[in-house]
């Protein structure tokens, strides 16, 4: 979802150093989420070139925090567009959950797992949600381009964690990444996405969008598949000349997943940067 926004945001306006925010909330349904995301940095323009590669290059790092009912993710970043077609990504953070709401679930035969949504409903109302801390590693690269009103991207994902302080030695779900893992493992998605923008004004723009996304894991041998439709709206910024805001809706049918729920999802985000555009 970020990706198509910078995408999009990048290509309205040229980058400029300094010191920015971005904050977003968002929520989701199947499974039910709700989480606050605030990038706190400082971005540098690399180039001012002109030419279609080096246009809008930028490196910027900074904190990156991710807050909802369930857990607590502090951390740092740092995200760099060395070629306009290409952004990187890298971040660290501790994840601590509080054992509540989407908490850390063990299933209570590991031999025979069950993942059904009725078990961790369940373990909800029993109190037995697990608590603890989980070392998280993402890092990205997404080749971009835009062609007139069309914009394509590929965005792959490599997510490391690591059971640091919680009493899990098998299989487990963890709720952020709405996935199962060992204690220590590997995530990797595959998101090839199309879009297109049905207007863009000085200030403004819609972007709709179809993506795929292709998830497994490294050890606990799971994988997924979903097929999404998206639409981005960037209010105009004459609104509030000093924030650049957008909302986003999403709506996908899960193909496949390791758990058993409803296929269809649905997801909405409000963005609001500050800044250093």
């Amino acid at each position: 979802m970020l990706t198509s926004m910078l995408l999009t945001s990048s290509n309205a306006m040229a980058v400029e150093s300094g010191p920015r925010a971005q904050l977003e909330f968002a929520m989701r349904y199947q499974p039910i989420g709700l989480s606050l995301f605030n990038n706190l940095g400082y971005r540098l323009k690399l180039s001012d070139s002109d030419s279609l590669l080096l246009k809008n290059t930028y490196i910027e790092a900074g904190t990156w925090t991710i807050v909802s009912p369930a857990y607590f993710r502090p951390g740092l970043y740092v995200e760099a567009v060395p070629l306009s077609i290409l952004q990187l990504r890298f971040s660290a953070q501790y994840s601590q959950y509080f054992g509540t709401f989407g908490f850390l679930f063990e299933p209570e035969d590991p031999v025979n797992p069950s993942w059904e949504i009725e078990d961790f409903s369940a373990a909800a109302d029993e109190g037995e949600g697990v608590s603890g801390g989980v070392l998280i590693v993402q890092s990205s690269a997404t080749p971009r381009i835009k062609v007139g009103k069309f914009v394509a991207t590929f965005d792959i994902q490599n997510v490391y964690m690591r059971v640091m302080s919680a009493p899990i030695n098998q299989v487990y779900y963890e709720p952020y990444y709405d996935t199962i893992v060992e204690p220590s493992d590997t995530i990797w998605y595959l998101r090839p996405l199309l879009g297109y923008l049905p207007y863009t004004g000085e200030d403004s723009y819609v972007l709709t969008a179809l993506r795929y996304e292709r998830m497994f894991t490294g050890k606990s041998d799971v994988d997924s598949h979903q097929l999404a439709a998206i639409g981005i709206w960037g209010l105009p910024q004459r609104w509030t000349p000093r924030t650049k805001m957008s909302l986003l809706a999403l709506g996908g049918y899960w193909i496949d997943h390791p758990t058993d729920r409803p296929n269809a999802f649905i997801a909405i985000k409000y963005t609001a940067q500050w800044g250093a555009r």
